[in-house]
């Protein structure tokens, strides 16, 4: 192996901290790729050049290595790297992660040339400037925004405009979408799909001068039932839009790859797959809910436990009014709401109750009113019946709010609204319920929640 390089640093494209992260890339100069070189190999001759370990290692599908050191001293080492093992690379900073990007608003700067401010702020390491212009009365002008580029990982919470200090919000680009395909997930360069008409998403058949006059259609909300899908690829409404945004947003803000963030995303989202036979489907009836008892019977049959009974969603849905003395969960709740001299209920409310069950078949939740089931939804084997019953009151918190109306959710649980009213408790589920509540009570003048022995109650005006 060779002697590690000298002490003779290259400079940076931009000043570094000293335990400031750094990105680089490193080619191999034979036209062949790192698939191949074992990960022990590359582990040694990093750890030797940069005299320790650094933050990570990884290769991407260009077959090239992205390295982040744990500060400028590793950094300086690695761009000296000529030779790796018996072949020779180069080592170059990553064109965009050694950037961050932000947004500033300064009425000040309007009329100041770009130039003359980058000029003026780099000192404070900033790189480029753009400013940020609209279309008004068919005009370009002006919006007193400016997207500033910096030459750190970490984005300032503030920037100096002279004496005037202002805020630095993060920069949320645009969902990257092929302009040749339409599709999200890739840039048009590496298309290779033929061009699409941005009307009916269809093989490109028009001219500049011809407008397509077919219905509009977008072909990325075809396989989501839930979503309409009758609409040009353009339109900023489009669900896969916003989803593209949503998933961008969390990359940007929480520093993760598409992958973590699409995960993130979906945990956020929880819904019931939709299976191909029901979205090929045309003209099919309303599912009864006699036909929610079959589906979900097979899905999820009842198991017993010493404790209680877990009751599966056929029991839910068979459920019958009692004639004993004994009142169910969702009497005691509407009594005590109806004594309660703060709390006005509405003649027509939402009741939901929301049911976990476990089964040699897997674990599974169901969301239900008096007449018909509104979510089912299968969790992984290996969850617990506590997991099934918060995800359930997180499923009905979050259908009950999209509904804007007032409503009441029951639960049987009295360990999961324990973990909901512990503020320290963190885990997905509870922390999501709390966000919820939040959200709600900070859109709404009043609100009224609270926690009894065997229900969790939320009712708002």
């Amino acid at each position: 192996m060779h002697r590690p390089p000298d002490l003779d640093f290259p400079p940076l494209s931009t000043r570094t901290a000293l335990f400031e992260p750094k990105f680089l890339t490193i080619t191999r100069t034979d036209n062949e790729t790192f698939e191949k070189v074992s990960p022990f190999v590359i582990k040694k001759v990093i750890d030797f050049t940069c005299g320790g370990e650094v933050e990570s290692c990884n290769k991407n599908r260009n077959g090239t290595l992205l390295i982040k050191t744990k500060g400028a001293n590793q950094a300086y080492r690695l761009l000296k790297l000529t030779k790796f093992h018996n072949f020779t690379v180069s080592v170059t900073e990553h064109e965009t992660l050694n950037f961050s990007k932000g947004v500033i608003y300064s009425n000040e700067l309007r009329n100041i040339d770009e130039l003359d401010i980058l000029n003026e702020l780099k000192s404070q390491k900033v790189t480029n400037i753009e400013k940020i212009r609209i279309m008004k009365n068919n005009i370009l002008q002006e919006s007193g925004l400016i997207t500033v580029t910096f030459g750190s990982t970490t984005l300032p919470e503030t920037l100096m405009i002279g004496y005037e200090r202002v805020r630095v919000r993060p920069h949320i680009p645009r969902p990257l979408k092929c302009r040749n395909c339409l599709k999200f997930g890739h840039p048009t360069k590496f298309c290779r799909s033929p061009k699409t008409c941005s009307n009916c998403s269809a093989e490109a058949h028009t001219t500049e001068d011809t407008e397509c006059d077919k219905p509009k259609f977008f072909i990325n909300c075809k396989y989501d039932i839930n979503n309409q899908f009758n609409h040009s690829p353009l339109d900023k409404t489009c669900p896969a839009f916003i989803k593209q945004k949503e998933i961008t947003t969390i990359k940007t803000l929480q520093k993760v790859d598409h992958k973590t963030a699409t995960r993130i995303y979906n945990m956020r989202h929880i819904h019931q797959s939709t299976p191909y036979s029901k979205i090929t489907s045309t003209n099919q009836p309303t599912t009864t809910v006699s036909e929610a008892q079959k589906t979900a019977s097979t899905q999820a049959p009842t198991s017993t436990s010493t404790n209680r009974q877990l009751r599966s969603y056929t029991d839910i849905m068979d459920h019958q009014p009692t004639t004993s003395s004994k009142r169910t969960v969702i009497e005691e709740m509407e009594t005590e709401i109806s004594s309660d001299s703060t709390t006005t209920l509405p003649k027509k409310k939402m009741t939901e109750s929301d049911h976990g069950s476990k089964s040699g078949h897997g674990v599974s939740y169901s969301i239900t009113t008096d007449t018909r089931i509104i979510k089912t939804a299968l969790l992984p084997a290996h969850s617990s019946i506590f997991t099934a019953e918060v995800a359930a009151i997180y499923a009905a918190c979050d259908y009950a709010v999209s509904q804007k109306k007032r409503f009441v959710i029951c639960s049987d649980s009295l360990s999961s609204l324990q973990s909901i009213a512990n503020i320290s408790n963190q885990s997905f589920y509870t922390a999501r319920i709390r966000d919820i509540l939040n959200s709600h009570q900070s859109y709404h003048k009043r609100r009224d929640s609270s926690f009894a022995r065997t229900h969790y109650r939320h009712c708002n005006q």
